[in-house]
C-alpha cells in the first residue's frame, strides 16, 4: 500500500463545520492516548451525523504518536481515507506535528 500524505491541502468543509481546537482542549501538547479518546469519539459522532470537522492544531508544538494514532489514524482505518479527506481538515499543523500524524496513518494502515 502506498504512503499517505495528509497536509494543508485544500478541500471543501462546510461552513457549518465544527471547530475542535486542540490548544483550548488540552494544552500546547497532544500527549497520551487516554485524552484523545473522548475528542475522537466527539470527532466520529460528528461525521456520523454527516458534519464536517476542523481540527486545530495551533500551537501545538509536539504530538505524542499515541495521541496522532488515536485521533487520526484509528479513525481513518475505521471510515477510510477518502471519507477522512472529505470530511475532517486539519489546520495550523507544524511541520514536525504533520510528520508524526503521517507516519502513525501509514503504520496503522500498512497494519491492516
Amino acid at each position: 500500500m502506498g504512503n499517505t500524505q495528509m497536509n494543508d491541502q485544500c478541500i471543501f468543509i462546510s461552513p457549518e463545520a465544527k471547530i475542535i481546537n486542540i490548544k483550548e482542549e488540552l494544552g500546547t501538547g497532544a500527549g497520551l492516548r487516554s485524552i484523545s479518546q473522548p475528542i475522537r469519539e466527539r470527532i466520529s459522532v460528528e461525521i456520523c451525523k454527516g458534519n464536517s470537522i476542523i481540527i486545530d492544531l495551533k500551537d501545538i508544538q509536539v504530538m505524542n504518536s499515541s495521541f496522532a494514532d488515536e485521533i487520526f489514524a484509528k479513525i481513518i482505518s475505521e471510515i477510510g481515507i477518502e471519507k477522512f479527506k472529505s470530511k475532517v481538515k486539519i489546520k495550523n499543523a507544524n511541520d514536525l506535528v504533520k510528520k508524526i500524524i503521517n507516519f502513525c496513518i501509514n503504520a496503522r494502515l500498512q497494519a491492516q
